[in-house]
């Protein structure tokens, strides 16, 4: 195991930290690689609470999942890429259908990080 230390500037963490989409004092805001239009507004970060979300919401979020997916399979929904839409869409208070408008990089981190929240292990 390569045990050598490497020393990283704060210019460097922030440039990670901005390419990955993370505001280090405020997790719960993605900044958006690439600002959208939707519904006459400019988009160009997403509030994503999910810890504000309540069993409701998912229940709601699950409904909404079969909307998006008619075909959306049951088993292992946390996997289900509508079901994921929908929670990041609730938790962000916007519609599902922004994430249409989402560039695909930017598309791919917000459901990942809904997924990571629907898979957290207590």
């Amino acid at each position: 195991m390569d045990t050598e230390n490497k020393n990283v500037t704060a210019e460097e963490t922030e440039t990670v930290e901005t390419a990955a989409g993370v505001n280090p004092d405020q997790e719960s805001i993605y900044r958006l690689s690439t600002p959208i239009q939707f519904d006459g507004n400019t988009i160009t970060e997403l509030d994503l609470r999910f810890e504000d979300l309540t069993g409701k919401d998912l229940i709601l979020c699950a409904k909404q999942a079969r909307r998006i997916d008619p075909q959306e399979v049951r088993p292992g929904r946390a996997l289900s890429l509508s079901y994921q839409i929908a929670v990041a869409a609730k938790a962000a208070g916007v519609t599902p259908e922004l994430f249409d408008k989402l560039k695909a990089d930017d598309f791919t981190v917000v459901t990942q990080r809904a997924e990571n929240f629907l898979l957290r292990r207590g």
